[in-house]
């Protein structure tokens, strides 16, 4: 339990990591149809890693845009926080979501998936679990806390250059 006023990470983490299992299910049914098929062997080459992964990438977009409007009057950002958040954006979209897609593609329209296509899905769907869970984790916490605190301001620590400078007396020039 966090303290009054800090966000509680371990909460955030547990309530990302159900909503992950739940994405998992499936996974449970076609690993366990597989077996009893006696064709464990074949899970890799399925493309539902794929589509998790694409699943997985676009739910922690929504959760990471739905925690920046929450907390937007309660977090005093800069443009430098908006940049690294578009770049994260961005990196999500182009380096995970669209190879995702891409690869699922490939996988359904190929006769046999080849065994490069079935590592690329079940490295993709990892790198989509592990982004979710991390982003996830902590857009929730951080929703949540705007939410509770209300028009509080959130503690983020600022850069020096963020800080106000002290006012000029009357008289008295600044050094520079």
């Amino acid at each position: 339990m966090a303290k009054e006023g800090e966000i509680d990470w371990m909460d955030s983490f547990c309530t990302i990591s159900a909503e992950a299992l739940f994405i998992l299910v499936p996974f449970v049914v076609i690993g366990t149809v597989s077996f009893y098929k006696g064709e464990a062997h074949s899970i890799i080459y399925k493309p539902d890693w794929a589509l998790a992964a694409s699943i997985f990438l676009g739910q922690v977009l929504v959760k990471m845009v739905s925690g920046l409007l929450t907390a937007a009057s309660t977090i005093e950002t800069g443009e430098r926080d908006w940049g690294v958040i578009s770049i994260i954006f961005a990196s999500i979209i182009v380096l995970l979501l669209v190879p995702s897609l891409l690869v699922l593609t490939l996988v359904l329209v190929a006769p046999q998936p080849s065994k490069g296509l079935a590592i690329a899905q079940v490295v993709l769907f990892s790198f989509g679990l592990t982004i979710f869970i991390l982003f996830g984790t902590l857009s929730h916490g951080v929703e949540i806390s705007a939410l509770v605190r209300g028009s509080r301001r959130l503690a983020i620590p600022k850069l020096e250059s963020d800080v106000p400078k002290p006012p000029v007396e009357a008289g008295h020039r600044p050094a520079t």
